[in-house]
């Protein structure tokens, strides 16, 4: 008899677990890539304003000039695979060959995102449409052409297109929070193999009817193959419902990781315990993280130094505050700002925010382990109520 049932359950296996769990490894794999690539495009100077075009002499033999960022709206296409921005200081060209855009969504108010939104990614070949002024962030290996600013390729990795529709300063949160699989299960994997398997379980459950000393074989491949559908179906169905609150409370959680510790990507992660530290954007603005205690809502102790705050800080006073923002020296003293880069971050939070990510992470692991309890238990109480009315009616 096992050896019967070893072709159902090495389908189900196959069908059911294996090939949806690859899809999605490699769905929360190129998420990670994208929120990696956003960080490092963050971290790179802008091709804009601030800094003269290089010569068309500067740079390497082959026009490379550096890697860049750019701001800047839709102004033609050129050819298949190369548009025009224009920005604050001037044109650039961005080749597309092979990228992936990125979607963000259109976010009502101040760009505030929905806590459970998802970027989209559509490969540029099968972009078929955009208006004059589509607003995009674009960053990768910057080239002079013919005297032209061109980003495209270098050593295989192509630049990196966001197409957004909000305040800048709103990109990099919304971007971190969003840039992850609702559900990683559910990928372009996972469709085709639960009908292929469920279509080779109903084959092998017809088969194995015709065999008198297989019956339960059959049984349990019909059992099998309606498997995918059990979560939905009565009387467990409440506990997918919990599976699937579990699993988005695990994805906030891993989105509020991130974005604790994302003012912390412009420092080393060993900073001596000082309570100021300063360093310098892209762009050279100061930029510093401060920890101290708030005297009042406007002013923070750090290190014997009072540093004011922007105004709508509603921490309350006394309590250990870390605060991330533009250093600003002036006849009144010393403040924070709002920094001039949009991909920087003003933060002020209360406590150490390496704990909070290391909480949140914590956190969604407990979530994670919960939801495959639920899910596992909804598929087992209605697998095993199909294996007992198949059995009753066939037998």
């Amino acid at each position: 008899m096992a050896w019967i049932l070893a072709p159902v359950a090495g389908v189900a296996l196959l069908f059911f677990l294996v090939l949806p769990g690859v899809g999605a490894f490699l769905a929360r794999a190129r998420w990670r890539m994208f929120r990696r690539a956003l960080h490092a495009v963050s971290r790179w100077p802008s091709a804009d304003a601030r800094h003269e075009p290089p010569s068309a002499g500067a740079g390497e033999p082959d026009g490379f000039v550096g890697f860049h960022r750019f701001f800047g709206s839709l102004e033609a296409l050129q050819g298949d695979d190369r548009i025009w921005l224009s920005g604050a200081a001037g044109s650039v060209a961005v080749d597309l060959r092979g990228v992936s855009v990125y979607l963000l969504p259109a976010a009502e108010g101040a760009g505030r995102a929905r806590v459970d939104e998802e970027l989209s990614s559509v490969p540029w070949n099968r972009i078929f449409a955009l208006s004059e002024g589509t607003t995009l962030l674009v960053g990768g290996a910057l080239y002079r052409e013919e005297g032209r600013s061109v980003f495209k390729a270098r050593d295989g990795t192509p630049p990196l297109a966001l197409i957004y529709d909000c305040p800048r300063s709103a990109i990099m949160r919304r971007a971190i929070r969003g840039g992850r699989q609702v559900n990683e299960y559910w990928n372009p994997f996972t469709l085709p193999s639960l009908v292929t398997g469920s279509f080779i379980l109903a084959v092998l459950a017809w088969i194995l009817l015709g065999r008198p000393d297989a019956r339960f074989a059959a049984v349990a491949a019909i059992a099998a193959a309606i498997g995918p559908l059990t979560p939905f179906l009565p009387p467990a169905f409440p506990l997918y419902f919990l599976y699937r609150l579990s699993w988005r409370r695990g994805r906030r959680l891993r989105a509020e990781r991130d974005l604790a510790n994302l003012p912390l990507r412009w420092f080393p992660s060993q900073t001596g315990g000082a309570d100021r530290f300063v360093t310098l954007l892209p762009d050279l603005e100061s930029y510093a993280m401060l920890r101290g205690t708030l005297v009042d809502d406007r002013t923070l102790e750090a290190g014997g130094l009072s540093v004011r705050l922007p105004e709508g800080c509603t921490l309350a006073s006394g309590s250990e505050v870390w605060a991330f923002g533009a250093w600003r020296e002036d006849a009144a003293g010393v403040s924070l700002a709002e920094p001039d880069d949009p991909l920087a971050e003003l933060a002020v939070v209360a406590g150490d925010p390496r704990e909070r990510a290391a909480r949140c992470s914590s956190g969604a692991r407990r979530y994670l382990a919960a939801s495959a309890v639920l899910i596992g238990l909804a598929v087992a109480v209605n697998l095993f109520l199909v294996l007992f009315l198949a059995a009753r009616l066939i037998g």
